[in-house]
């Protein structure tokens, strides 16, 4: 299907790629980002919503199907809530890696520990205080470990919506600002405004509301994760990664000291054990000894 629209927005990314070939930066990446708008808001409202709405379904089924593997145990007399993005759940190309994951060592790790897993893939914490404030009844009387943040925090190219509206457009058009991205991501996150999911001061607020909903629950120990900083080689092609990482990170570390929360500082302690192959290849997915670091550095909060 080709959209009406495409040819506009394809004038728009090849006007870009001109004022960046001609040296002209600064206007280039305002001519993107001007292609990158004029992709979602000339989509089809309808035709968007219904495809995010699919998006969100797989994710949330994934999630479900994940959640089943754990069900109440006979001798289960606590109980935990694990939620995570896609760092809690296996790969999506590892057919048996449930077994590996920090959520089923913790459940085998502890026989009378009852363990409800929400994993879901690109969650945000405004995804964990939307599921929390739907369902009054979760986390009730339970521990809490709450392993978000990667995608709250990451400086993005493209956002879901944008990145969606973007499979409408012609393969050439929509090559051709994925391209841009690739080429001059450097001078993107240079020169335009951070684009991400949830900014810093909304994140505190959600990691504030989060810890409100479970504490009006009974929730007994409340455990916040620090997010994994990327291995020095995303460096370079994302300028200020390591500030941005640790702005975020900072905010979790004041929520943990300003509402007496706990504090599991995964980061530190996937850099220190950087090279025990803690890390899938990608550098941000746990392999399977990160989940077990993640399970046993869980152990004092949970044993």
């Amino acid at each position: 299907m080709t959209v009406a629209y495409d040819s506009e927005i394809e004038a728009t990314i090849d006007a870009a790629i001109a004022s960046a070939e001609a040296g002209s930066l600064d206007i280039a990446v305002k001519q993107f980002s001007l292609a990158r708008t004029q992709a979602l808001h000339l989509a089809d409202p309808e035709e968007l919503a219904k495809k995010i709405a699919s998006d969100h379904a797989a994710y949330v089924r994934e999630r479900n199907q994940f959640r089943a593997l754990f069900p109440a145990k006979p001798a289960g007399t606590r109980n935990v809530l694990i939620m995570s993005d896609s760092l809690g759940l296996p790969r999506p190309d590892d057919i048996e890696g449930e077994a590996q994951t920090y959520t089923n060592l913790i459940n085998e790790r502890y026989p009378d520990l009852n363990v409800t897993s929400l994993c879901q893939r690109f969650a945000t914490t405004q995804n964990v205080r939307d599921e929390l404030t739907a369902d009054p009844d979760l986390g009730r009387d339970s521990h809490f470990v709450l392993h978000v943040g990667l995608n709250d925090c990451a400086n993005r190219m493209f956002l879901e919506n944008e990145r969606i509206a973007l499979s409408f457009l012609k393969p050439m058009t929509r090559d051709k600002l994925i391209d841009f991205t690739r080429k001059y991501r450097r001078d993107i996150i240079q020169r335009l405004p951070p684009h991400h999911y949830v900014n810093p001061t909304e994140f505190r607020q959600n990691l504030d509301a989060i810890i409100d909903l479970l504490r009006a629950r009974n929730a007994d120990k409340i455990v916040l994760t620090t997010i994994i900083l990327p291995p020095a080689k995303s460096w370079p092609g994302t300028p200020g990664i390591n500030r941005n990482f640790a702005a975020y990170n900072l905010e979790i570390l004041n929520a943990v000291h300003d509402r007496d929360a706990l504090l599991l500082d995964l980061d530190r302690h996937v850099w220190q054990a950087q090279n025990q192959g803690v890390l899938d290849p990608d550098g941000m997915h746990l392999a399977d000894k990160g989940h077990q670091l993640f399970c046993n550095k869980c152990d004092p909060y949970l044993r």
